[in-house]
This record gives C-alpha cells, structure tokens and sequence, in this order.
C-alpha cells in the first residue's frame, strides 16, 4: 500500500524544469527519512535524482503525482514497503516558469510569485492592488490571446474570478 500526503490545493500547477521541490519521506526508518527527505531541484532534463532509486522524472507532474510516482519507485524496488511521500514547491521564487507579471494601474508592478490556485483578483492584490487611476478592468494574456475581465462585475459576483497560470501576464487598465 502507497500512502500520499498532499498539502497543495487542488489547483497544483505541473512542475517545470528549475522548479525547487521539498520532498519528505516517512514510514520508513529514521536513517532513511534524512537521506531522502530534503529540497531537490528539477534539472534541466526534468528529473530529480533520488537516493536509492535514482532519477525519477519531475517535469509535467502536479506534486501529488510526483509523490505517487516516487511512492511507486521505492515500492516497485523492493525498498520500502509503505512510505508516505509528501512533495511541495519550495521557493517559488527563484523560478521565472513560476511568475505571473502584473503591469498598467497597480500600486507594485513587475513580476508576481505564482500560487497554485492564483485567481486575477489575488494576484491584484500581491501587486499592492488599484492605483488611484484604474477603472478596474484587467486584460489577462496567455498562449499569445488577451482576455478582459471587469474586476467590478468579479468583486459583486456578477463573474467568475479567473484562475491564472503561470507565465500569464496581465494588464490592468
């Protein structure tokens, strides 16, 4: 049996190469959960190289599949027989793939740290919020199309506050 601790939300955005992971092990011996638990960084090929079983590949995986699939390795290779895989971002930050840009009418423009399940209105806010001219309408850009939202129709409910990804830049106007 393969045990999953999951802390993201459910929105978790796949990992990118660079991305820097916390991987933590339990139900295993002690040694062992110091030896494997700690921050790894995805290489530039897309894995990351565990102890004992090697690399395992990171990019294209949320971090609740990636727990799953080193759960798997270390089962599958006769290691362990039931650990517990809890796989987070870490440092966010240092990786441009993990950005959102907020430009036009905020109090903070520039580039944003990215949160799984990022809406536009948070990431407003992240950027010190409206400044004294905006009309609180923000134009979102991804995969090269542009889409407005008025931000007064989100805030009274009248429209859905939209989930960003990352590499979305938006505009507010």
């Amino acid at each position: 049996m393969v045990t999953l601790v999951v802390t993201a939300g459910a929105q978790e955005t796949p990992l990118s190469a660079g991305d820097k992971i916390v991987v933590r092990l339990s139900g295993v011996p002690n040694d062992d959960i110091q030896n494997v638990s700690g921050e790894y960084t995805v290489t530039d090929s897309g894995t990351i190289n565990l102890t004992y079983i090697g690399a395992v590949k990171a990019v294209g995986f949320k971090p609740s599949e990636l727990g799953r699939r080193i759960s798997s390795a270390y089962v599958g290779a006769q290691i362990y027989t039931k650990p517990t895989v809890n796989v987070s971002i870490s440092a966010a930050a240092s990786n441009p793939n993990r950005r959102v840009t907020i430009g036009g009418k905020v109090r903070g423009p520039g580039p944003q740290v990215f949160n799984d399940g990022m809406t536009l209105y948070e990431a407003i806010i992240s950027a010190g919020g409206y400044n004294e001219f905006a009309k609180r309408e923000a134009e979102v850009r991804r995969d090269g199309k542009a889409t407005v939202y008025k931000m007064k129709d989100v805030m009274n409910g009248k429209a859905a506050d939209p989930r960003l990804k990352p590499g979305d830049v938006v505009t507010v106007k």
